[in-house]
């Protein structure tokens, strides 16, 4: 049985509008049975270079290094000026590879890649839709952008650190961390700063164990509480826990993140 490639690009036009491009290596015409659930859908026959994905890791497999990816671009056959007009679009959102049956429905195809299209390089033989795959895409992203404050320079201004923490990411986790050692955000009232969690596992002062008390749901009744001595409580919707009183040595926890509560 042969095998059929289509692709889904997703762009603005140069008006301004959300377009997208259906292209075949072969061509299909969305019509009468064959059309069923797709509507009135011609995927059009214009692909000379389909993408080839490639991921690499070093064979040292140091952590320090991450693995590199690579996707070619998707040409099409241009000689024609069909696709001048591409040059005006706006580019950067989602492009997707389907492989399926010849001729057959897009529903009887399966997805073989998702990534971005950063531009159209427009040539007068064809055109190059440069893509990036999804791993590089996330990877230039920050993990969060939420970031402290810098204004919690007394007792009863918060969780966001001193001035010299301004900027700074909020600290978030997955899954469960051992021995983390949060932030400290606030000394006027011994609060420090892991990020969101679902649960406190243990907690530690230099190695010594502390007991793991009550949680709050809210900054304020965190600060109010009356604690025991060697315990330490917390916000976990916030992030923020409080031992009852300033550690004398390296203050640890071990935490469960983006847990479900069952």
């Amino acid at each position: 049985m042969s095998t059929e490639t289509r692709i889904r690009v997703e762009a603005l036009d140069g008006d301004g509008q959300s377009v997208t491009l259906r292209l075949s290596d072969r061509g299909y015409a969305a019509q009468g049975s064959q059309g069923a659930g797709e509507g009135p859908v011609d995927w059009i026959d214009g692909l000379e270079t389909l993408p080839v994905l490639t991921r690499s890791m070093g064979l040292d497999l140091d952590p320090a290094r991450s693995a590199d990816t690579g996707v070619s671009a998707v040409t099409l056959a241009n000689r024609g000026g069909q696709w001048d007009h591409l040059r005006d679009w706006a580019w950067g959102r989602a492009i997707t590879v389907l492989e399926g049956p010849a001729d057959a429905p897009t529903a009887q195809f399966t997805p073989v890649l998702t990534g971005i299209v950063e531009r159209a390089d427009v040539g007068w033989s064809g055109v190059d839709l440069i893509l990036r795959d999804r791993l590089a895409d996330l990877r230039d992203r920050p993990i969060t952008e939420a970031t402290l404050a810098g204004t919690s320079t007394g007792g009863g201004l918060g969780a966001e650190g001193g001035p010299s923490l301004a900027g700074r990411p909020v600290p978030t986790g997955w899954g469960v961390v051992e021995a983390l050692s949060p932030v400290e955000v606030n000394p006027h009232d011994t609060l420090y700063r892991l990020g969101p969690y679902h649960a406190l596992d243990a907690a530690a002062d230099g190695g010594a164990p502390l007991t793991i008390g009550d949680s709050y749901p809210d900054l304020d009744s965190l600060v109010a509480a009356t604690l025991a001595p060697g315990e330490v409580a917390g916000c976990p919707a916030l992030g923020v826990i409080r031992p009852a009183a300033p550690p004398d040595g390296a203050f640890t926890v071990s935490a469960r993140f983006h847990a479900d509560s069952s």
